[in-house]
């Protein structure tokens, strides 16, 4: 079996909108879409509250439904070998890795290949109130007064080579437990940004060098270039197909199976 795990470029974020939105939804954009991301705020105030609307039942079929187009079910049906898919949009590297080593941990199923998409390095996690949140460096607010003032605090402190150390740590992390484990690992960056690490970090990526996936989900993007993003940013599933097909090559390639 394989287990996939990362954020909402691998839990299929965007992929039903269209479905719910029907007439008032904007379209899908060719590959120079980013440079304006003109419909940016239209998904975040639109989107964003159909994400967080209804019961718990009904988030769950919609995030069961956005899962059945994403990449790592696509790979399934190629690969014919069941794929769990324990994504999550707006998952940090923290908790991407933690919720991974505790879900294997709890398995009663061997799992053979963990591929882990890796999220933004400026998302990290922060406790408040019992609870585990993953908040992004990059924003300047947050909708819980209490932690956007930690939010304030973490954009004063963190810096490139702090976030990049952290984000570092977390991959070996993994890594490592993959190793005693004795389960394959295969590391997926989402773009060639999210791998430009400080050059004094060389020596902890050449740690993980042999579990990066050489190409990004971005390059699918280059090779099709039409109605390739949402509204919101997020790949269409015309760039999951490909994904998971570049995946699927790989894998077959590398003996990861």
């Amino acid at each position: 079996m394989i287990y996939c795990i990362g954020d909402s470029n691998t839990a299929g974020t965007e992929l039903i909108d269209q479905e719910h939105f029907k007439d008032s939804y904007p379209g899908v954009f060719d590959k120079e879409y980013m440079d304006t991301f003109l419909y940016a705020e239209w998904w975040r105030i639109h989107a964003v509250k159909f994400y967080n609307t209804g019961t718990l039942k009904e988030k769950i079929n919609r995030n069961n439904r956005e899962k059945l187009k994403a990449w790592p079910a696509k790979l399934e049906k190629i690969l014919n070998i069941p794929v769990i898919n324990s994504a999550f949009m707006g998952a940090s590297i923290e908790s991407v890795v933690r919720n991974a080593i505790t879900d294997i941990l709890n398995s009663k199923i061997d799992i053979e290949l963990i591929i882990l998409q890796c999220p933004p390095a400026e998302r990290v996690e922060v406790s408040y109130l019992n609870k585990i949140y993953s908040i992004s460096t990059a924003n300047d607010k947050h909708w819980i007064p209490d932690i956007n003032n930690l939010l304030k605090i973490l954009t004063t402190i963190e810096t490139d080579y702090s976030l990049h150390r952290r984000y570092l740590f977390s991959l070996m992390q993994m890594h490592d437990f993959c190793k005693v484990k004795q389960i394959k690992l295969l590391l997926v960056p989402v773009n060639k940004f999210y791998l430009n690490f400080d050059k004094q970090l060389t020596y902890l990526k050449n740690h993980i060098d042999e579990s990066m996936f050489p190409n990004t989900m971005t390059d699918e993007v280059e090779k099709i270039s039409q109605k390739v993003y949402a509204p919101g940013g997020h790949f269409t599933e015309i760039i999951h197909e490909s994904f998971a097909k570049s995946l699927a090559e790989y894998i077959k390639k590398q003996g990861l199976l």
